[in-house]
């Protein structure tokens, strides 16, 4: 019995404990954006608006994630060297821009995809390179319908960009596909983005996704990768 009644003052313990740290967390790191090394500490990134919290990425079974569709969200970036402040706007499938509708006849349609530099980070959407391009292209060949997509995901490595060609842009028909990649291809990861997809079945992108709406597994989760 006495087991017993410490089994359970323990688990309450931990209980109350946990939401206290999750409470303080929310209070002060989670408000603020928690750094290290100048980037947030989390794969799925905290954001502040409007005083409240968002989840920017969603799991994604082939892609590892991508962001969380039909959301816009004020973004504000804390770095070492800089610090930016915009807006993303993503479509139903959770890249930025309008949603890909079916290709007009005639239309050339180029999509691109890469890392943060094709998502446009830091940028408004009107200033990314695929919206650039497009008005180049346009303006050099003004005979011709040009049509320029982002497919770019912050953080993404060419294998899960190859993933996102083969199981959703192939689909919207590009006549090119441009694939742009840097440190996310040659940085280091405790675990290749393969080796995490083969992992990802229906049943632990829920418990994921769950999970990391608390901040408290998500520091703790990363403390203990990039430790």
């Amino acid at each position: 019995m006495k087991t017993a009644k410490k089994l359970l003052f323990t688990a309450l313990f931990l209980f109350l404990a946990f939401l206290i740290f999750e409470l303080a967390l929310n209070f002060t790191i989670y408000s603020k954006q928690y750094l290290m090394g100048g980037q947030i500490i989390a794969n799925e990134k905290y954001l502040s608006l409007n005083n409240k919290s968002y989840l920017l990425y969603s799991p994604d079974r082939h892609t590892i994630y991508t962001y969380r569709p039909d959301i816009s969200m004020k973004i504000k970036y804390l770095g070492v060297t800089r610090k930016v402040a915009y807006t993303l706007d993503t479509n139903s499938r959770g890249t930025r821009g309008k949603d890909i509708g079916r290709k007009k006849p005639g239309t050339i349609r180029i999509i691109c995809h890469g890392n943060s530099h094709t998502a446009g980070f830091g940028l408004a959407q009107k200033d990314m390179y695929t919206a650039n391009l497009e008005k180049l292209l346009a303006a050099d060949s003004p005979e011709k319908k040009w049509e320029v997509i982002s497919a770019g995901i912050e953080g993404f490595s060419s294998f899960s960009s190859m993933q996102m060609f083969k199981h959703y842009t192939s689909r919207d028909k590009p006549d090119i596909a441009v694939f742009c990649f840097s440190a996310s291809d040659y940085g280091y990861a405790p675990v290749s983005d393969h080796d995490s997809q083969i992992f990802l079945d229906k049943l632990s992108i829920s418990v994921k996704r769950q999970l990391s709406r608390s901040i408290t597994y998500v520091v703790l989760r990363n403390l203990v990768i990039y430790s």
